[in-house]
């Protein structure tokens, strides 16, 4: 993997994504939160990539996955927003069940992200997606600066674990099609989907440190790609 480095933030052009595909430096796409720019930014590095490195065929499951990582992160940073402007103690676990409870039906009445989009930019909350890659393989990383909670960090064990265990995504509809929300049905059709493209879904994971979560899919292009899997505070698709 190259070291160097291109920042494409929300003002920078296209051009500045290509310049960095072409001369192999790593891009990251910065914002508070997930949003129409964020979004079209992330196509376009996507669809930049699969053109370099001639792999066409590797561009709709993987906007898949990061679409799913990337709301995941930003919907954790407006989650953490809401909490903390309502006072709830999240590590008193009947005031966490009915903070997510009012979060999840705030969402369900429309219009919540706006003020919280607002409120996660003036706390200094980011959502990061970093590009690393070579002709050998890809490295891509949904990084925001937030410690998983102790909760969330279960949720988010019992989503990858399920989802491993999935032969078909009728089969998981059918075991888990009560879950709230249908909790863990984009997982289940990513790591379906890495399956379908002989991709080790194992090489999706889901880490957390004392102050950001990293969740990192790695592609593989050739022999020579070196995985980081098992490096760092990690979780795989796998449960311990």
């Amino acid at each position: 993997m190259q070291r160097n480095e291109a920042v494409a933030g929300p003002v920078s052009g296209m051009e500045g994504i290509d310049e960095a595909i072409q001369t192999g430096k790593t891009i990251r796409l910065i914002a508070p939160v997930l949003n129409d720019s964020l979004s079209r930014r992330m196509a376009y590095v996507l669809r930049a990539l699969v053109s370099h490195y001639e792999r066409p065929e590797l561009e709709d499951c993987l906007h898949s996955c990061l679409v799913e990582l990337a709301t995941n992160a930003s919907r954790a940073n407006m989650k953490h927003v809401f909490f903390l402007d309502r006072g709830f103690d999240l590590e008193n676990p009947d005031e966490y069940a009915r903070g997510l409870a009012e979060f999840r039906a705030s969402r369900e009445r429309g219009g919540w992200h706006k003020s919280l989009r607002v409120r996660a930019r003036e706390l200094g909350l980011l959502l990061e997606i970093v590009f690393r890659h070579s002709p050998d393989g890809w490295r891509i990383e949904v990084i925001n600066n937030l410690a998983l909670l102790p909760q969330d960090e279960r949720r988010i064990r019992e989503k990858l674990g399920r989802a491993m265990r999935t032969a078909d995504i009728f089969e998981f509809f059918t075991e888990h099609g009560d879950d709230t929300e249908g909790q863990g049905l984009g997982f289940a059709m990513n790591v379906l989907f890495l399956r379908s493209e002989n991709i080790d879904p194992s090489l999706l994971r889901i880490g957390s440190t004392a102050d950001q979560t990293v969740a990192r899919l790695e592609v593989p292009l050739s022999q020579n790609f070196v995985t980081l899997r098992g490096a760092g505070p990690s979780h795989s698709a796998i449960p311990a």
